[in-house]
């Protein structure tokens, strides 16, 4: 595939900094040299940042497996390699997923939109998933044809508005999908949803009564709409901002009343100079149509949005949705559902299933929708809910590639392969009780393969292949390590060293414990973004922590785990692990897991018994093997991190319970176990491979993994998936920058409140909400003392105007309805059309003509005007 140029390309927390796009023209593709000379391109190092913008991406591998070539916007060229710098390299293949996702959309009829384009959500017919193309880009067309293509970075309140529609148009599949899961119904689980005792109108029930967040956004405007009328709330206030927000909201949908009037030279009490006011007795209506000719859509969409990240206001609006949660009839038992449902195995299974159809924003809608519905109520409970649910999506993403080792990279496996092999020399190397033959055989065998990668690979394979066959008394038959070599393609001639190799280890019943201890060491391995970067003995220990402890101390490890349990139950490989040791509460034979293994409590172990002298060498080898991997030294917790100790430490205490032994997570002995388990898990988690990060990227709405989060370790930085997993999903939504959640239409800046509430307070006000602000606000209005005519109308569309949320135009169309639906008795325009469009000719007229006398009567004329009843043509 060629690579990929582009003129203007974009920028953002979405994609690569680039510089913003001017149009369409402005992406058109065109093809660079496949095969460019070498030395134009200067190679990466560790510390080559990313460019201010990206002009030309070539496909990975192009020159050299592993790397990706660029041109920046400045000339640079440059050629990244993935090992060297993986953070340069994800950008630059980020930048080649964008700037195709916005070609290939205008190669087929799609525009880009511009920068304050805000249309109706009816005028939003078809929407492709916001993770379709790539991040930060979504299209949709109209019911006419047309095909928009809007990025994030141009127009975001057009991205999280076609976003919305996209949840809005696709809830009932996600309806479906849990109904066919089993699993309760949005609504049942959804505090925001959830209607409340309090009725719309007090003296008509009929009119129904408040959902919670209905409930919260009336009584947050009418808490603050008293500040603003009392003058304890000053105008520049957010707070008063955000009540001049919600009635322009109200009026950009459900229109605005004015008193029409005109300025009047003519008559007698103007005999002396200067105009009269006449106005009309009764007010005429703008239609939400006509105001949306006046109001800036995309101004007042981020301003709401930015208004509710404020701090205080987030802060006020948790309160506000606690206190309408309060008003659910047997609200607790909302919450209990919440909660059961987010930490049930069956929700993880869900969710994957829905990640892995390709309906990932439909994940992402669920469980942000779900997460932050339980939080409104109780974020210590979400923060925990999240937590367990952030283990359980782990693990069955763990689960997937111990059920399909074919997944797992080929660096993976040679890496977990050499440190299986280390550990299999030091062990026959005690010599306790392990024949001298055996011993010279691997000696000999590890020394001829140890710096040959092809002879590595046959192992390895060999290995993944006999993981496959079933083993009878910890031994193989011959006919099934002849079919493995076979599988593994390895040469007849390169079979003697492999064969005595192989040998050796079956007669010491511990081959069947290694292949299986390498394909767990190779799937956490593959899990992450460069590897374990510590010596064989941490990286093995590390590894053997994060699935025995982490994973294996999750509450849904048996529902969840089937895979890994297959493997980690092949006989020996507990205690070449050293588990049985270290971790008796869950992987003895009375364990949670161990209890359920072959040879555990609940399973008696099958086939024939094992020989007494194989039993001996199997026992020695794998105890050998098991000191030496609990005996390394346990890695420190880095700041920030010790919710993971703390969560890690609760899940085994309730394990020691379920085994019925006595718990000693807590108990120092230098660093104690759960704190131990807890580093080897940050090790992982801190650097976890795109596409594993559990629930983290969901959360994040899609931001990419890497996105950091402040903390206080070394660099300053903790891996959102680690976070969730201290427990800490409350800051990691406070202290992203710019995250938008899915179903929300709103951007979350830094340091809003310290409840996920307040954070998900923009999620509740997603369209269901926002769209009917027009109800739950205008009824506060018309109980409101009218205005005075004329000047404190036009006082409020000079505040909106000072607020930055009126078009240009806004005071010539505000002068031109007063005058015409005065003279016209009315509004003449069709209720299905905006009346600036049906006057246009009229209206035209009115912007380009000059008052006089400080009157705009003479830039009313009759002649254009149209009326607008069909029988007075």
């Amino acid at each position: 595939m060629p690579a990929i140029q582009s003129a203007v390309p974009p920028t953002g927390r979405d994609a690569p900094p680039l510089p913003p796009a001017e149009g369409a023209t402005a992406f058109r593709a065109s093809v660079a040299r496949t095969t460019p000379p070498k030395d134009e391109y200067k190679k990466a190092g560790p510390d080559t940042q990313a460019p201010e913008g990206f002009k030309i991406v070539g496909p990975e591998g192009e020159v050299a497996p592993g790397t990706i070539r660029y041109e920046a916007q400045d000339g640079a060229k440059v050629v990244v390699a993935r090992e060297d710098n993986p953070d340069l390299y994800d950008k630059a293949v980020a930048a080649r997923g964008y700037i195709q996702g916005v070609n290939e959309s205008l190669d087929v009829g799609y525009r880009l939109a511009g920068a304050t384009e805000r249309p109706q959500d009816s005028d939003i017919a078809i929407v492709g998933s916001p993770t379709e193309l790539a991040p930060g880009l979504i299209r949709y067309q109209t019911p006419e044809g047309e095909k928009i293509l809007v990025e994030r970075t141009g127009n975001e309140a057009l991205y999280n508005q076609v976003s919305d529609r996209y949840d809005t148009l696709t809830e009932p599949n996600l309806e479906k999908r849990r109904k066919d899961a089993g699993l309760p119904s949005l609504g049942e689980t959804d505090t925001s949803s959830a209607e409340t005792s309090v009725q719309r109108k007090e003296d008509d029930p009929a009119a129904g009564k408040f959902t919670v967040s209905e409930l919260a956004v009336k009584t947050l405007y009418d808490d603050y709409s008293k500040g603003v009328d009392d003058g304890s709330i000053p105008k520049d206030d957010p707070r008063a901002k955000l009540v001049r927000a919600l009635e322009a909201k109200t009026a950009y949908e459900d229109g605005r009343q004015i008193t029409p009037y005109i300025e009047d030279t003519g008559g007698i009490e103007t005999l002396f100079g200067g105009t009269y006011r006449r106005a009309s007795e009764k007010p005429e209506t703008l239609t939400g149509a006509d105001m949306r000719d006046v109001i800036n859509g995309h101004a007042l969409d981020t301003a709401t949005n930015d208004l509710f990240a404020n701090e205080q206001i987030g802060a006020d609006y948790s309160a506000h949705l606690k206190d309408a949660v309060g008003q659910v009839p047997d609200h607790d038992k909302l919450v209990d559902r919440a909660r059961d449902l987010v930490t049930s195995p069956e929700y993880a299974c869900y969710i994957e299933g829905l990640k892995s159809d390709g309906l990932t924003r439909e994940a992402q809608t669920d469980v942000t929708r779900t997460l932050a519905s339980l939080s409104s109520v109780d974020p210590e409970a979400a923060d925990k809910a999240a937590q367990e649910l952030q283990v359980n999506s782990l693990t069955l993403e763990y689960n997937r590639l111990m059920a399909d080792p074919s997944q797992i990279s080929d660096a993976a496996k040679t890496q977990a392969t050499t440190d299986v092999m280390e550990l299999v020399k030091k062990s026959v190397q005690a010599g306790v009780n392990i024949p001298r033959r055996t011993i010279d055989t691997i000696d000999k065998y590890y020394k001829s393969i140890k710096d040959e990668p092809g002879k590595i690979k046959q192992l390895q394979a060999t290995l993944e292949s006999l993981n496959g066959e079933n083993v009878e008394g910890r031994q193989f038959t011959q006919d099934q390590l002849d079919r493995a070599m076979r599988n593994a393609h390895v040469p007849v001639a390169e079979q003697g060293g492999l064969t005595g190799f192989l040998g050796e280890m079956n007669k010491a019943g511990v081959l069947g414990s290694t292949a299986a201890t390498v394909q767990m060491v190779s799937g956490v391995y593959h899990l992450t973004k460069t590897g374990l970067d510590g010596s064989w003995e941490q990286n093995l220990a590390i590894a053997k922590d994060f699935v025995g402890g982490f994973l294996g101390g999750g509450k849904n490890f048996i529902k969840l785990g089937g895979a890994i349990a297959d493997v980690m139950g092949k006989p020996g490989t507990i205690d070449a692990l050293g588990l049985d040791k270290s971790l008796p509460e869950i992987w003895s034979k009375g364990g949670t897991v161990g209890r359920e293994l072959p040879g555990g409590a609940n399973r008696p172990a099958a086939g024939p018994p094992v020989l007494p002298e194989t039993a001996q060498v199997a026992d020695a080898f794998s105890r050998e093997m098991g000191q030496i991997i609990n005996g390394v030294p346990a890695t420190n917790l880095p700041e920030g991190t010790r919710g993971v100790a703390d969560a890690v430490t609760g899940n085994l205490d309730e394990a020691a319970r379920g085994a019925g032994i006595a718990s000693d997570a807590a108990t120092p002995s230098g660093i104690s176990k759960g704190a131990r388990i807890a580093g080897s898990a940050v090790k992982v988690l801190g650097n976890l491979a795109d596409g594993f990060g559990g629930i983290a990227d969901l959360v994040l709405g899609g931001v990419s993994l890497d996105k950091a989060i402040k903390a206080g370790d070394g660099d300053g930085k903790v891996a959102p998936s680690l976070q969730i997993v201290s427990g800490g999903l409350t800051a990691l939504a406070a202290g992203a920058e710019g995250i938008a959640l899915a179903g929300g239409s709103a951007a979350i800046s830094a340091g809003v409140g310290a409840a996920f509430g307040a954070i998900a307070a923009p999620l509740f006000l997603g369209a269901a909400v926002i769209g009917g602000i027009g109800l739950i606000v205008g009824e506060v209005l018309a109980h409101k003392k009218v205005q005075k005519a004329t000047d404190e109308e036009g006082q409020w569309f000079k505040d909106l105007a000072y607020d930055g949320l009126m078009q240009g135009d806004w005071g010539d169309k505000l002068e031109y309805a007063r005058y015409s639906f005065y003279k016209n008795e009315g509004r003449d325009a069709p209720q299905d059309q905006t009346f600036f469009q049906f006057q246009a000719k009229e209206w035209e007229h009115f912007r380009t003509t000059p008052q006089e006398d400080g009157s705009s009567l003479n830039r009313l004329d009759g002649a254009l005007h149209i009326d607008s009843d069909p029988a007075h043509w």
